[in-house]
C-alpha cells in the first residue's frame, strides 16, 4: 500500500499550507477582469506607436507565473493529493500523518495492515499487533515505556541487521556488550519490543530473532522517512513538485524527536534526515517564489524554520510574506524574534536580513 514508482508524475496537498478551503487562491477570472478594466481604460495609442509596441519584446518579469509545465498552485495542489492517493493507497495513513499529525500518537486509531513507524517529528509506532505495554504494577497503558519501545524500534529500522556490539552501545553507550548483565538487559528488552510488534496475519514476527548476531525488523514494516526519500530520490532540481510537496508534508518536526535516555544513538541520523529535509525546504521555497505562490512560501518558511532556526532564509522569507500579507503584528514578533535569535549567538544579520529588518 505504500509503494510509489519514481518516475510516475503524482502530486499533493501538504498540512503545511495547502488549505484549499481556508485560504482560497484569487479565481483567475478576476484577475482578467481586472486587467481587461485597465485595458479598456488605456487610451488606444497612434498608429506607428502600436506598430512600434508590437516590435518590443514584452519583458519576461510580464510572463505568467507558474510551475514545471506551466502549472498553477492549484493544479501543483491537486497533483499533490494524487500522490498520497498512490503511496498510502485505501489506508488512513494520510489522515493520521498529514491532516491530524500534531496530534500523533502510538495508540492512534489506522486501518493499516502492518506496523508503520512515523520518524519525521516526535517517533512513533502505530498499528503495533501485540498487547500494548503497561506501567508496572497497574494496568494502565506505559506512554514512558512505548517511547522507550518504539526507539529501539526506530534504530532497527533505520540500521537493519545490526550487529549485537552495535545494537547495545545504542541503548547503553560505554557498555560492554557480552557480559552476562549486557546480555540480560538487552534480551529483556529486545523481548518486550518484539511483544508488543507481534505478528502478521500469517505468523511471522515482525522483530525476528536475531541471525548470526545481528538483528532487523520485519520488512513489512515501513515509514514515513522511507516514503520521503522515494518522493526525493536523486536530483531535487528534477522531481515533480508535487514529489517535493508530499515529501515535505510527512515532516511533523524535528525528526527522531524523543527523550534523549532514548535516543543516545540517534544524533548523525537525525542530521542527515534534517540536512535533507532543509534541502527540499529550500528547492520548494524557489519554486514558490518563481509561481509567486505566496502562501506556500509562507508556509514552507514557517515550518521549516521550525526544524531549523539556523537558517536566515527561512526567517526572512517568513517575515517578508507577513509583511506582503499585511500582517504586520505578526511581522515585527518575528523580527524580534529573530533578532533574539542572531544576538544570542552573538551573530550579525546578513545584508538581506537587514533589508527585510528594516521594511
Amino acid at each position: 500500500a505504500y509503494g510509489m514508482d519514481p518516475a510516475t508524475s503524482y502530486g499533493y496537498d501538504t498540512a503545511y499550507g495547502i488549505d484549499t478551503v481556508t485560504t482560497p487562491a484569487p479565481e483567475p477570472a478576476e484577475t482578467t477582469g481586472e486587467l481587461a478594466a485597465d485595458e479598456a481604460a488605456t487610451p488606444t495609442p497612434e498608429p506607428e506607436e502600436a506598430e512600434t509596441a508590437h516590435e518590443t519584446e514584452a519583458p519576461a518579469a510580464l510572463a505568467p507565473a507558474c510551475y514545471e509545465d506551466g502549472k498553477s498552485p492549484e493544479e501543483i495542489r491537486a497533483e499533490t493529493q494524487q500522490v498520497f492517493a498512490h503511496i498510502f493507497g485505501d489506508t488512513d495513513l494520510y489522515d493520521a500523518l498529514v491532516k491530524n499529525g500534531n496530534t500523533l500518537t502510538h495508540e492512534t486509531a489506522t486501518n493499516l495492515e502492518h506496523p508503520f513507524l512515523a520518524l519525521l517529528g516526535p517517533v512513533r509506532l502505530l498499528n503495533a499487533q501485540g498487547p500494548a505495554p503497561l506501567t508496572k504494577g497497574k494496568n494502565e497503558v506505559s506512554t514512558v515505556l512505548m517511547d522507550r519501545y518504539a526507539s529501539v524500534a526506530a534504530f532497527l529500522h533505520l540500521h537493519p541487521g545490526a550487529e549485537t556490539e552495535d545494537y547495545h552501545s545504542a541503548f547503553w553507550p560505554g557498555e560492554h556488550h557480552s557480559s552476562t548483565k549486557a546480555d540480560t538487559r538487552r534480551n529483556q528488552l529486545t523481548g518486550k519490543v518484539r511483544q508488543w510488534l507481534g505478528s502478521s496475519k500469517d505468523h511471522h514476527p515482525y522483530f525476528p530473532r536475531a541471525v548470526s548476531r545481528r538483528y532487523s525488523l520485519s520488512e513489512l514494516i515501513n515509514s514515513d522517512w522511507a516514503l520521503f526519500q522515494i518522493l526525493t530520490d536523486g536530483d531535487l532540481s528534477a522531481r515533480p513538485t508535487s514529489h517535493l510537496l508530499a515529501a515535505f508534508s510527512l515532516v511533523r518536526g524535528v525528526p527522531l524527536d524523543g527523550s534523549s535516555a532514548h535516543y543516545p544513538w540517534a544524533e548523525n541520523d537525525r542530521e542527515y534526515m534534517r540536512d535533507r529535509i532543509i534541502d527540499v525546504a529550500y528547492e520548494l521555497l524557489d519554486r514558490a517564489r518563481q509561481a509567486q505562490d505566496h502562501r506556500l512560501i509562507l508556509q514552507v518558511a514557517r515550518a521549516a524554520r521550525m526544524i531549523d532556526s539556523t537558517q536566515d532564509a527561512f526567517w526572512t522569507a517568513e517575515i517578508h510574506e507577513e509583511i506582503l500579507t499585511n500582517n504586520l503584528q505578526k511581522a515585527q514578533e518575528l523580527k524580534a524574534q529573530f533578532l533574539d535569535y542572531l544576538e544570542s549567538w552573538d551573530v550579525e544579520p546578513t545584508e538581506e536580513a537587514t533589508k527585510v529588518l528594516a521594511a
